[in-house]
């Protein structure tokens, strides 16, 4: 009725991957779940595990300080039909995704599953009634050229709640998901999310805000991805409410902002200069979108409107992404000097 184990190790020999334990600790007559040293990565470098497909791949790696799990329904875990417990408190998570957008998407491939897809899908039992994830690290990187520095957005110090996490319930219960960290080791993000995954359709609404950053922090990201360098400008603070219904998202943006200025650059090179690329094609020409973005006399300003239907190849943060940054680009607008 109780198990203690140190320094697991599990294979999946047909993936290359691996999952790691430095310690585990089950105890059935507690109900509870408790791990240290979680990591879970692949046995291949990231060029060769790219390599094995010719179609578009995503790698992950986890790494977890400490797990304790609490109210586990350990009868039903053994016996492999229904995951059930209390809570979960997650400690020190490190994860880094990598995408190798070089590639092309497999359209014969399953499109990736949203959150409610994926729970429906599963004949076992899910009812966690809260997940907490403290002081928590996320890299998200597209590599766009093999061997390239890949586009990456971080967020450190985060700290996540998540509360009614289950499948074959009435259509009618909600997950409620809150977040907050640190964007780009810059601006300070908050997240409101409501999902209904016991639902058949994707449907989701979510908000958020983001205080005062460096808007050039993106450069990290949009360099890579879409061949723009924000030469200057200062965010004041970002507002956001985004609802999506049957995988259609519609919402609102509100960001004040001021000083910003944009290069296109060229895609082959990086470059922002040179006669031959302003000849060819504008690049290296400096833009302004919108420099200033600030409520008037009238406390009136430029409100973006979201307006963004599911592609089938989105991840779930990447249609959130996506639905956002089309609300960015309604704001920002695009003038040449």
């Amino acid at each position: 009725s109780v198990i203690d184990a140190q320094k697991i190790s599990l294979n999946y020999l047909k993936s290359q991957k691996e999952l790691r334990f430095g310690m585990l600790h089950i105890s059935v007559p507690d109900s509870e779940l408790i791990a240290d040293s979680i990591k879970y990565y692949s046995l291949i470098d990231d060029e060769h595990f790219f390599a094995e497909s010719k179609f578009r791949q995503t790698r992950y790696r986890l790494d977890i300080l400490h797990v304790k799990i609490m109210g586990l329904d350990c009868p039903g875990l053994l016996q492999g039909n229904i995951y059930s417990a209390k809570n979960i408190n997650i400690n020190g998570l490190l994860a880094n995704i990598l995408v190798n957008m070089d590639k092309p998407y497999d359209m014969n491939s399953p499109n990736p599953q949203m959150p409610n897809e994926f729970l429906n899908s599963m004949k076992e039992i899910v009812k966690i009634d809260s997940l907490n994830i403290i002081n928590g690290y996320l890299k998200y990187c597209e590599r766009y050229v093999v061997k390239a520095k890949p586009g990456e957005i971080t967020f450190n110090n985060a700290n996540v709640s998540v509360s009614g996490i289950a499948n074959h319930v009435a259509h009618s219960g909600i997950t409620v998901i809150k977040g907050e960290g640190i964007f780009l080791n810059s601006g300070k993000m908050k997240v409101f999310m409501e999902i209904p995954l016991a639902s058949k359709k994707f449907s989701l609404r979510y908000s958020g805000s983001l205080g005062m950053m460096d808007v050039s922090k993106l450069n990290s990201f949009i360099e890579a991805g879409e061949h723009r360098r924000i030469k200057s400008g200062t965010s004041q603070s970002a507002k956001f409410n985004i609802n999506v219904e049957s995988g259609r998202a519609s919402g609102s943006l509100r960001v004040e902002y001021k000083d910003l200025s944009i290069a296109v650059l060229n895609n082959k090179t990086g470059s922002e200069k040179g006669i031959f690329d302003r000849i060819a094609s504008l690049y290296g020409k400096i833009f302004i979108i919108r420099g200033t973005n600030l409520p008037d006399e009238k406390g009136l300003m430029k409100i973006g409107e979201t307006k963004y239907s599911r592609h089938p190849d989105d991840y779930f943060f990447q249609f959130v992404w996506f639905a956002l940054r089309n609300g960015v680009a309604e704001v920002v607008g695009f003038s040449p000097i």
